[in-house]
C-alpha cells in the first residue's frame, strides 16, 4: 500500500512538472505582455535578454532592408548612399521594436508603430478627475491589444517558439531561451509584412 501511494505521488509530481514545463513557455509570453504595458523595465530586463535580442532584430532588419534596396535599385550608382542611409534608419526601427511599448505591441498582435497611427485624444481631464497617482491606471479590456491567436512550440528542451498572429494575420515568432529555471525572450523573427513587403 505505501510503495503504491508513493508510486502514485511521483506520477503526480512528474505530470505536473510535466504540465508547468510545457505551459511555461506562454507564461513567460504573457509576463513580457504584462511588464511591457506596465513599463516595468526592471522585469522586462529579467524577461528579455536585450543586447543579444537587439543584436538579432537588427541583423533581421539589415538583411530585409538591404535584400530590397539591392532589389529595387539594382545598378543604380546611388544605390551604395541608400544602402548607408538604411542602415542608420534600421537603428531608430530597432529602438522602436526592442523597446518595452514595441514588445507589447508585438505580444499583443500590433506594430510598434501602431500608436503613432492612432487619433490624437482631447486633453486630460482636469487633475480633479484623474485617479490618485498610488493607484495603477489599467487599460479598459477594449483599449488592450490583443493577438488573434497564440502558437508556442517547443524547438528543443532549451528553446521554444511563440507564434503571435496580429490581427491582419502577420505572424510575430517570439524565440524564448530558458535559463536556469526560467524562460527570456532572446529573439524575434519579424514577418516582412510588418515592413510593406
Amino acid at each position: 500500500m505505501r510503495k503504491s501511494v508513493t508510486a502514485v505521488l511521483t506520477l503526480a509530481l512528474l505530470g505536473a512538472g510535466a504540465g508547468y514545463f510545457y505551459a511555461s513557455p506562454r507564461l513567460a509570453l504573457a509576463e513580457i505582455q504584462q511588464a511591457a504595458k506596465n513599463n516595468d523595465t526592471d522585469a522586462l530586463a529579467e524577461k528579455v535578454d536585450f543586447p543579444q535580442l537587439r543584436a538579432g532584430v537588427k541583423t533581421q532588419l539589415n538583411t530585409l532592408i538591404q535584400g530590397k534596396i539591392g532589389r529595387e535599385l539594382g545598378g543604380n550608382p546611388f544605390a551604395a548612399f541608400g544602402a548607408a542611409m538604411a542602415t542608420v534608419a534600421v537603428d531608430g526601427m530597432v529602438d522602436a521594436y526592442v523597446s518595452p511599448a514595441g514588445i507589447g505591441a508585438l505580444a499583443g498582435g500590433l506594430s510598434p508603430r501602431h500608436d503613432s497611427k492612432k487619433p490624437r485624444q482631447a486633453e486630460t481631464p482636469p487633475v480633479a478627475a484623474a485617479p490618485p497617482p498610488s493607484a495603477p491606471q489599467e487599460a479598459s479590456p477594449a483599449e488592450r491589444p490583443k493577438a488573434e491567436k497564440v502558437a508556442v512550440e517547443f524547438d528543443s528542451l532549451q528553446q521554444a517558439s511563440a507564434y503571435v498572429t496580429g490581427k491582419r494575420g502577420e505572424q510575430v515568432r517570439f524565440i524564448l531561451t530558458l535559463e536556469g529555471l526560467r524562460w527570456r525572450l532572446t529573439n524575434l523573427v519579424l514577418p516582412a509584412e510588418l515592413f510593406g513587403e
